[in-house]
């Protein structure tokens, strides 16, 4: 596809950016509802999937255009933070840190339609996706936890994590899950099919971060807002 999307909170736009150019530049912003943050792209339709916590709201939009399009959107439960994709399925998970819930919606259209909502979740403020079991991974925050969903047999599960996890990325090629840890500036790293714990890494600097996995050289790439820096970090195979 050669485009990726960025979540303007101050402005309630997403900026859809070409990659093909060095350096990337904006094709067009698409007007969102306010305070626009969780963001996820479903490379099969090639639709971008973005939360707006200030309205409430998920947006679905076509990044492959030449201009800005008109978002379809529908409402969610209270604060909605964080969006996983299941392009395989056409399916979206969104992630309500205040309304504790994990809602599923079929994407497969280009409009989002809520299928279900899960509730008494323990504040939710990431989700990931695992194509190999078409499972979704949402933290819970509140839970030290994460809490896993598979929307084809709704089979449901949760494994421990560390104290106050505020982000996750998973990497299927070696079943490697991290999550950040704010309390303890800590990364735990998790053999998920098995569902254990089996390191922790120390941090220093922020207490937010920001987190994603490089999934060829498992490699974690975590931003550290304090120090203005980017971390690189090997993780075992």
């Amino acid at each position: 596809m050669g485009r990726a999307v960025i979540a303007n909170s101050g402005e309630a736009t997403a900026s859809v950016l070409d990659l093909t150019t060095s350096p990337p530049t904006t094709l067009y912003k698409v007007p969102l509802g306010a305070q626009p943050t969780g963001v996820a792209v479903d490379e099969a339709r090639g639709n971008a999937v973005v939360t707006s916590s200030g309205t409430n709201s998920v947006n679905v939009f076509s990044m492959t255009v030449n201009a800005a399009p008109q978002p379809s959107s529908s409402a969610t439960d209270s604060l909605p933070v964080a969006v996983g994709v299941a392009p395989d399925l056409g399916v979206a998970v969104v992630a309500t840190q205040t309304g504790n819930t994990a809602e599923i919606y079929d994407i497969s259209s280009g409009s989002p339609t809520l299928s279900i909502s899960i509730p008494n979740l323990q504040e939710p403020v990431g989700v990931d996706y695992d194509p190999v079991t078409q499972q979704f991974l949402v933290l819970e925050r509140a839970g030290n936890a994460v809490f896993t969903l598979n929307p084809i047999n709704d089979n449901q599960g949760t494994l421990r994590t560390g104290v106050d996890p505020s982000s996750l990325a998973y990497n299927f090629q070696a079943s490697t899950l991290l999550t950040l840890n704010t309390a303890s500036n800590t990364l735990s790293v998790v053999d998920l099919p098995n569902s254990n714990v089996t390191d922790l890494v120390p941090l220093s600097g922020s207490t937010q971060y920001a987190l994603a996995i490089h999934p060829r050289l498992s490699l974690a790439v975590v931003t550290d807002s304090a120090n203005g820096r980017v971390l690189l970090l090997p993780m075992p195979r």
